[in-house]
């Protein structure tokens, strides 16, 4: 089920889910080791996309910026609640 700012979804079994969206605002301009993401949402950001560029894994020192595509990992009650994000 797609939903919210969600682009795709896919789970694996009952323990793992994937997302693509757009990153929430509260995410941008910040690198990911700084955001906090794991510890206040539950995921792990694994792929960025840029606008006109492929995706690439994320590292702690990825910068998200307006108009790219995220990746994101984990439980899926935490996906879920995060794609909700604006």
């Amino acid at each position: 089920l797609v939903k919210g700012g969600m682009l795709d979804y896919i789970a694996f079994e009952d323990h793992n889910a994937m997302a693509k969206r757009a990153p929430p605002v509260v995410l941008l301009d910040v690198p990911l080791a700084q955001s906090g993401i794991r510890r206040q949402h539950g995921v792990t950001v694994v792929g960025v996309k840029t606008p006109g560029g492929s995706f690439s894994h994320a590292t702690g020192e990825t910068v998200l910026r307006q108009g790219d595509t995220v990746i994101v990992s984990g439980q899926p009650a935490a996906v879920e609640r995060f794609t909700d994000l604006r």
